[in-house]
């Protein structure tokens, strides 16, 4: 299995960081560049996202921070299909990780054979969410659920196979939303088809600083499109997504451990 850590060239404590952790767990990882946003020209800006009519899923533009991550995970997938590995974790470099950790990040063997999406982190310890009510069980006292509320979002840490990926990068030659609304947000049509399911007790927390790599992210671009959010698809997909959260599923505590 790949493990891959997405690091801006200006962040080198950071790759510090983590490299410092993945040492004690005695396993090998791999740095991956990360793409920063604010290099990015206009002109690429522009040409690399799809056209606002057309962006019912998320109605607006992406800000330069969210292109850059988006395009550094664009080199994780890639990497991965061309190797001979089926599975890779990719991590962002903004991480505090669980001394319990290398049993799962050693491999995927633990992973049931049907999934291709597994979240091993969540934004808070001791965060309550509403999940599907069938649970895998896995090694070591751990669950895999499937999250609906709040959406999953957030690309800190994730296993993806090498078959998703491909069909990530085959979805993402246009960028419509940002990487973690695509991969996990209850909005896109691209993760309907691959669930993600989130691991509890989970293995990672992100650490006390804001993440370089999705830099500005909370500065949004104005442009927005009122015909697509008032899209009848956009509509019933939220639709969709309340009636799940009230007729399937089930309160869980998600606890870092």
């Amino acid at each position: 299995m790949l493990r891959l850590v997405i690091n801006l060239d200006r962040s080198p404590e950071r790759w510090e960081s983590v490299r410092n952790q993945f040492d004690q767990l005695n396993l090998p990882i791999t740095r991956i560049s990360g793409v920063d946003g604010r290099q990015l020209s206009t002109e690429t800006l522009r040409n690399i996202q799809m056209p606002l009519k057309d962006k019912w899923e998320f109605p607006r533009l992406l800000s330069p921070g969210e292109v850059g991550c988006y395009l550094s995970h664009i080199k994780c997938w890639e990497l991965l299909a061309k190797s001979k590995e089926s599975w890779a974790l990719i991590i962002e470099d903004d991480i505090q990780i669980s001394p319990e950790a290398a049993d799962f990040f050693r491999d995927a063997s633990w992973i049931p054979k049907d999934l291709e999406l597994v979240q091993p982190f969540n934004f808070f310890d001791n965060c309550t969410m509403k999940v599907a009510k069938h649970e895998y069980s896995v090694m070591h006292g751990r669950k895999l659920m499937h999250p609906y509320k709040p959406s999953p979002i957030g690309t800190l840490a994730y296993f993806i196979t090498k078959k998703c990926a491909l069909d990530a990068l085959a979805a993402s030659r246009k960028l419509g939303m940002p990487v973690d609304e695509f991969l996990f947000g209850s909005m896109s049509s691209w993760a309907k088809k691959h669930p993600v399911w989130k691991l509890n007790p989970v293995l990672a927390l992100p650490v006390g600083f804001d993440s370089t790599i999705q830099l500005n992210r909370g500065k949004k671009p104005h442009t927005s499109s009122t015909w697509a959010r008032l899209s009848p698809r956009r509509y019933f997909m939220r639709l969709q997504n309340s009636l799940r959260r009230r007729l399937c599923s089930k309160k869980e505590v998600f606890i870092f451990k």
